[in-house]
């Protein structure tokens, strides 16, 4: 997900510093969440395994759309998980900066074997998620092997497909601000992922939880 075509080109801020340092405490505190990437690493590479005949076809093997609150947590280290399973995954810092940044991200999504989805609570606030995530279900209708994983992080599956809690606060400002036809597209688009097969990961008192393939 991209904020802006310049937010992210300039260095964390030092609040965004604490909270990805809270974030690795979080990380080796709880074994469940250690416990997920690993299993999630392993599930996308026996995916990725089972098509290496069509291997060549693709630039990447998985691509990464996410909102901004997950980007120096949950994210940053499911990116790392799945390098250390030898598994190349697409974000995008790694953006050229080019001046067409839309025409770059559609052609990452292009070239990407799996995208995986991650809906968190502020995922729908961003346009630039919106239209990430609308470009990787046309993909998955036109791109024979493409393959699209929903992982709901804290956030519960019935509210994205419904647009309920804080997705519907999020869709009530595109709704004063977005074409139309763009946000009915955008609401199709999130029902339509979040009725695919996916993970849901939940924090509790004692850590968190995940559901294995819904």
């Amino acid at each position: 997900m991209i904020t802006s075509r310049s937010t992210h080109a300039t260095a964390a801020s030092s609040s965004s510093s604490r909270r990805s340092n809270r974030w690795k405490y979080e990380v080796f505190k709880n074994s469940p969440l250690l416990f997920f990437f690993l299993c999630f690493s392993l599930f996308l590479k026996s995916v990725n395994t089972s098509s290496s005949a069509h291997a060549n076809r693709w630039k990447d093997e998985v691509f990464l759309s996410f909102g901004d609150d997950t980007r120096t947590t949950f994210t940053d280290h499911l990116s790392i998980a799945l390098s250390d399973a030898g598994i190349n995954s697409f974000v995008d810092n790694q953006l050229r900066r080019e001046e067409n940044i839309q025409s770059e991200l559609d052609g990452e999504i292009e070239g990407s074997r799996i995208a995986v989805v991650i809906f968190s609570k502020r995922y729908s606030e961003s346009r630039w998620c919106l239209m990430e995530l609308s470009k990787i279900m046309r993909c998955r209708e036109d791109q024979e092997g493409k393959v699209v994983y929903p992982i709901f992080y804290d956030v519960d599956p019935s509210e994205v497909r419904k647009q309920s809690g804080s997705f519907g606060e999020a869709f009530r400002k595109h709704e004063r601000e977005e074409d139309p036809n763009e946000v009915e597209q955008w609401r199709k688009d999130l029902k339509a992922c979040a009725d695919l097969s996916g993970w849901h990961l939940k924090t509790t008192a004692d850590g968190y939880n995940f559901k294995f393939p819904l």
